[in-house]
């Protein structure tokens, strides 16, 4: 996820890589395994933008490393609460 930046906060932002992730996955039937390494900040609105609606969109095929810092995972607790989704960490 550091090809969008290590500051991953706006939901305008979230949108874009989104799309961008969303067009990988229709082109596969493959699972997508997203990786945070040099990623420093990742806010519940961006989490909910991409990882939120991919999850929904694209039940079981997204995986998070498990590697993610506490405070990243924060964001994505948040959006498992509020969303009621549950991510699958490998």
């Amino acid at each position: 996820m550091n090809k969008y930046g290590k500051f991953l906060h706006s939901r305008e932002e979230g949108e874009l890589a989104y799309r961008k992730i969303r067009d990988l996955l229709e082109k596969t039937s493959d699972d997508f395994i997203f990786d945070f390494e040099g990623v420093l900040v990742l806010a519940p609105s961006y989490c909910d933008e991409v990882f939120g609606k991919l999850q929904v969109n694209f039940p079981n095929r997204i995986k998070i490393k498990n590697n993610t810092s506490h405070g990243l995972k924060v964001a994505f607790e948040t959006v498992e609460e509020t969303g009621g989704l549950n991510f699958n960490w490998v």
